[in-house]
């Protein structure tokens, strides 16, 4: 004999089946709203503590309370775009891509130097991370004790010895400790454009100077030619490394702006971002909206205009070549624990 389901059986039925459904869907929409939230592209996303990360783009030194950990920036120079970089809180295997005058670096794997098979490893590696990464270990009395530059620099491509003499001076004010500048060359002119990847490439090819413990090592690139966008002038590619485009200081001279003193402010710029200026580690709200992690002022050498061959045409005058007082609040509040 067949078993008919009665109407009231499948009304039940039914009205199971659809109670079910219900809760399945309640379900989904509370785990969706407890899910982290993933990090768009220019997106912030807080992970404690105040860090935030940026997800990944193409957008240093430029682009953090403290900044390191995997991530990427926002451009530099767009007024459009909501500031954020990568990110805030521990070392990076990153660089920084720098893709037009003013622009954040957003980090690029690359392959950093390994430390000096002749000395003791560091205490950290947050040199290996985008500008900014390693202030702390360069401002605070230790694990670092002493500062070394590798001036990396190409034939006909020499910085001048005023510019050197204030890279040293800036270095050992900011820090209060030794800074010794020892020079490697390069060889021959190797090519017309640079792009980040080439520039760290070199970098890391040629340098003799690994960082060692108690030692904070520093390396600037004076090359000849460009960069991929030729109106900048220098540029911030890591934690411990930053280049100089000399020819285009050299054209961006002028009677009025002398190439001497742009190639000092340019060189004091960028020393600036490797320092965790502006709000690059501490936040404090005081960078340009419009160019995120650069001063507002002016008087400044951490200005925006500073590092692009417009430095002639924005500001009337020979550049900044120093930190103003904001500046230097910043980096004695670095130095002293923040």
């Amino acid at each position: 004999m067949t078993l008919r389901p009665t109407a009231a059986g499948i009304s039940w039925t039914r009205r199971f089946v659809a109670a079910v459904r219900v809760i399945a869907a309640t379900v989904a929409v509370v785990a969706a709203a407890v899910a982290p939230a993933s990090c768009s592209n220019g997106d912030r996303q807080e992970t404690g503590a105040g860090d935030e990360v940026a997800s990944d783009g193409n957008g240093a030194s430029t682009t953090e309370a403290s900044v390191g950990s995997p991530g990427t920036t926002t451009r530099f120079g767009s007024a459009t775009t909501t500031k954020s970089y990568a990110a805030r809180g521990g070392a990076t295997t990153s660089t920084a891509r720098r893709d037009t005058a003013g622009t954040v670096p957003s980090p690029v794997p690359t392959t950093a130097p390994e430390p000096s098979p002749t000395g003791p490893e560091p205490e950290d590696d947050s040199w290996r991370g985008p500008p900014g990464s390693y202030a702390r270990s360069l401002l605070r009395p230790s694990p670092a004790t002493a500062i070394t530059v590798e001036l990396m620099v190409e034939d006909g491509a020499s910085l001048r010895a005023a510019t050197v003499a204030h890279l040293e001076s800036l270095l050992e004010s900011a820090a209060r400790k030794p800074v010794t500048v020892t020079t490697t060359a390069l060889g021959a002119a190797s090519q017309t454009t640079w792009s980040t990847d080439e520039l760290v490439a070199a970098a890391d090819t040629k340098s003799r100077i690994r960082p060692q413990r108690g030692t904070a090592v520093l390396h600037v690139l004076a090359v000849n030619g460009e960069f991929t966008d030729s109106s900048v002038l220098g540029v911030a590619l890591r934690g411990d490394l930053f280049a100089v485009f000399v020819d285009v200081v050299n054209d961006t001279g002028s009677p009025l702006v002398p190439a001497s003193v742009i190639e000092e402010a340019i060189a004091a710029h960028e020393t600036g971002h490797l320092l965790g200026l502006v709000d690059l580690v501490v936040d404090r709200n005081r960078d340009d909206p419009e160019h995120p992690f650069h001063s507002r002022n002016r008087g400044s050498v951490m200005y925006w205009a500073i590092e692009s061959n417009l430095v002639g045409q924005v500001l009337d005058g020979p550049p900044p070549r120093d930190f103003d007082a904001d500046d230097l609040a910043d980096l004695a509040a670095l130095r002293n624990g923040a």
